[in-house]
């Protein structure tokens, strides 16, 4: 067990609920990205283990990660009070979608499709256009909506958006990027994106966007 505990000023319920939620953050805006903790809480529960949180407010938080001594999946009770194991997306939800998420930060593929299989989606990932672009190698496998980064080494987002729709014209791309501008936002959907967002990307923003994406219907069939 790994305990760390500061004197800072605590937490509220509704923070708390939400503390390990990808790209979740109370900083203010370009200060943080909100995954952190995230990524605690995805280390451990990759290793079997879990995270429990105490906090309130004016009196700071304790932090403990419980890890298996052997490779298992560990278990944990958590007692009456503040303390509380983290399970924010552990609920089970039926698949409303396939969404291919392409990144070529290994962390940033894992916490984008926590988000999206929290709201329900099945997940495939890829490291970089090429990949975007296998997946469109099956009619059968293709996802219903990629979710991209624009700025990739090899083959970056907006020529795989343009080969994309060469491909399937009715391909539903939703772009990402920690560089964002209004300008570039709209050549990007003259292109045929259905939306652009910034990074770090809101989780809420996020899954309406590829909630909407899945609306538009398709025309080449």
């Amino acid at each position: 067990m790994i305990e760390v505990t500061d004197t800072g000023v605590g937490m509220s319920e509704e923070v708390r609920a939400r503390v390990f939620e990808p790209f979740f953050t109370t900083k203010e805006s370009g200060a943080g990205s909100g995954l952190g903790l995230a990524t605690v809480y995805e280390v451990a529960t990759n290793h079997g283990g879990i995270v429990e949180v105490e906090s309130s407010v004016g009196e700071g938080s304790t932090f403990r990660v419980r890890l298996p001594r052997q490779l298992a999946v560990a278990s944990g009770t958590s007692k009456k009070g503040r303390r509380q194991i983290a399970t924010w997306d552990s609920a089970a939800r039926p698949s409303v979608g396939r969404v291919l998420v392409v990144d070529d930060q290994e962390l940033v593929r894992r916490s984008l499709g926590r988000l999206l299989r929290a709201a329900g989606h099945e997940v495939t990932f890829g490291s970089d256009g090429r990949d975007a672009l296998g997946a469109y190698a099956s009619e059968s496998g293709r996802p219903d909506v990629v979710l991209m980064d624009l700025d990739m080494p090899h083959l970056a987002g907006a020529e795989t958006l343009e080969k994309l729709r060469e491909i399937d014209p009715d391909a539903r791309v939703v772009l990402i990027s920690g560089y964002y501008d209004e300008p570039r936002k709209r050549h990007l959907m003259s292109l045929g994106a259905v939306d652009f967002l910034a990074k770090p990307v809101d989780a809420h923003r996020l899954r309406e966007s590829i909630r909407l994406a899945m609306t538009i219907p398709r025309t080449h069939d």
